[in-house]
């Protein structure tokens, strides 16, 4: 499996452990019930781990698009797995 296709991976996981830091943190509780509410009273690095969430999965969708389309098309190996791995970074 080519060092893009991990970094894909990689990169799927990365909204995860970000909106985990937010829901996780010290502060109050997290209401799955009610989550526009709960993280419209976020303040400081909660709020910012909630909007590294939302950016990830924003930016995801942008660079699965890229990766795929360049092996698909032939390109490749080192540059690519180069550029994959300075994206997760």
């Amino acid at each position: 499996m080519p060092i893009a296709n991990w970094c894909l991976l990689i990169g799927a996981l990365l909204p995860y452990a970000a909106v985990a830091a937010a829901k996780f943190s010290s502060g109050s509780a997290y209401d799955n019930a009610r989550p526009r509410e709960t993280e419209a009273a976020m303040t400081g690095f909660r709020a910012r781990a909630m909007g590294a969430h939302h950016n990830s999965f924003e930016a995801l969708i942008i660079f699965a698009v890229a990766v795929l389309s360049a092996e698909q098309l032939g390109y490749g190996s080192a540059r690519l797995d180069r550029m994959a791995m300075a994206w997760v970074v």
